[in-house]
């Protein structure tokens, strides 16, 4: 069932440029924050300083793993907070 669930369900997933990925990462973080709060986040912020909780950081990495394609690997279950900014995530 994990292993289905980190396939994604069967919409072929994508590859960016880094902008391109950049934009991908922020839009996923806005919608699961929300518009509001989301409203004011930038790539540079620290999103646990900025009020990112573990679920949500758990839904922004199973949508990143779902939606992007990384070929054998798998992003690990802390990726957010390994990585805690947009421009961090990317530059790893």
């Amino acid at each position: 069932m994990y292993e289905r669930f980190e396939k994604g369900n069967g919409v072929e997933k994508r590859t960016f440029a880094r902008a391109e990925l950049e934009q991908f990462i922020y839009d996923t973080i806005v919608r699961t924050l929300g518009q509001t709060k989301g409203a004011s986040l930038t790539n540079e912020v620290d999103l646990f300083a900025f009020g990112v909780d573990s679920l949500q950081g758990t839904r922004i990495r199973n949508t990143l793993q779902q939606s992007l394609e990384l070929g054998d690997k798998k992003l690990g279950q802390n990726v957010v907070y390994e990585h805690p900014s947009i421009v961090k995530w990317v530059s790893r």
